[in-house]
């Protein structure tokens, strides 16, 4: 085994971060294969990757699905909560189950964060409760109208220039975010999903435990989850990193106020940065003009206020709101098909 600093990733750590966070392989002993990629042992691979999650600089290795294909309700919420509540505030939202991403912003809207709930519940009734429950003076609720790009894939072989490139995007990320027919899926499928959704364990045969759980043949494990991705449910399977610890010490909600008849071209140029790695169209209000959203990452504020001045200039938006995360209340995976647990937890929150 290579010897290292054990405080400090080396070219080969990040190697290795820069490929399972795209795509972790779906085969039967899938760090051989990264190990044959990368030219070392199988043993160190496993070895490396225990590391990275001891440093938290990896969250965590399982499915990414896509909420629509699943029947989930999703949205962006901002929220005016008076500063002495704003933490209390934040604990609360951050205790219901279909909250994934919770942050405090530099702005009057001091609270955002992500919903997704099942096909039963109403987003509109839930945000409207939520709110009263942590005194939320004004909120915007914010579903996507269209996908242009999603993505978190931080580049960890940059040298010290902020990310500036262009990247080459699927023509799927440019769709209407319309609710669209849930797929009727079986009972096994919706087992599968919540195995999925979960940590993988870090041994050279992960998916066998899986298999072992739900007694089915370890090679249908895997075949199903190529089928999910076929399908476009499953989005990629892969590493989610801890972006400070990662390096990525800033990021930055623009939110771009955009005529309506540029609205695509514009979302489409925007999504091609390859620091962009959210980058959606969403409702505006009179008081609120805004419909193109975009999440960059950058090494430090600086980095990140330096690709917003590129993109604006690059595509002649000057109307804009920087929105920097101050706080980190929570940052998970959405878990789907827990409904019950959702109710509860739901009945929890709002009998306080």
């Amino acid at each position: 085994m290579v010897k290292r600093n054990k405080g400090k990733m080396d070219i080969l750590d990040k190697k290795l971060l820069n490929i399972i966070q795209s795509n972790f392989p779906l085969v039967i002993r899938p760090f051989l294969n990264l190990s044959k990629e990368l030219g070392v042992s199988e043993e160190e691979i496993i070895e490396r990757i225990k590391k990275l999650k001891s440093q938290k600089i990896i969250r965590q290795i399982s499915a990414i699905f896509d909420s629509k294909k699943l029947g989930y309700q999703t949205a962006l919420v901002g929220m005016k909560i008076k500063p002495r509540f704003l933490d209390q505030a934040a604990e609360m939202v951050s205790r219901h189950p279909g909250v994934s991403h919770n942050y405090t912003r530099n702005h009057s809207y001091n609270l955002w964060f992500t919903m997704a709930l099942p096909p039963h519940s109403s987003m509109d009734r839930t945000i409207k409760r939520l709110g009263k429950i942590v005194r939320g003076e004004d909120i915007l609720l914010l579903p996507a109208i269209r996908l242009f790009k999603i993505g978190v894939r931080l580049d960890m072989m940059l040298n010290k220039k902020p990310n500036l490139l262009y990247e080459e995007l699927s023509k799927e990320y440019y769709k209407d975010n319309k609710d669209g027919k849930r797929t009727n899926f079986s009972d096994l499928e919706i087992r599968l999903i919540r195995e999925f959704q979960e940590d993988i364990p870090l041994e050279k045969r992960p998916f066998l435990f899986i298999a072992d759980r739900l007694a089915i043949d370890e090679k249908e494990i895997i075949k199903e989850a190529r089928n999910f991705k076929k399908r476009g449910i499953m989005k990629r399977f892969a590493a989610v990193l801890n972006q400070r610890k990662a390096g990525f010490k800033s990021n930055m909600m623009v939110a771009w106020k955009v005529p309506s008849k540029k609205i695509v071209a514009i979302g489409k140029e925007m999504a091609s940065f390859k620091a962009v790695s959210h980058c959606y169209q969403r409702p505006v209000f009179p008081s609120w003009p805004f419909s193109i959203y975009t999440m960059v990452h950058g090494r430090s504020q600086k980095e990140c206020e330096a690709i917003v001045k590129l993109i604006s200039k690059k595509t002649g938006i000057e109307e804009y709101l920087s929105l920097i995360s101050v706080k980190e209340y929570k940052k998970v995976r959405p878990r789907y098909f827990t409904d019950e647990l959702d109710k509860r937890e739901e009945q929890n929150i709002f009998s306080d």
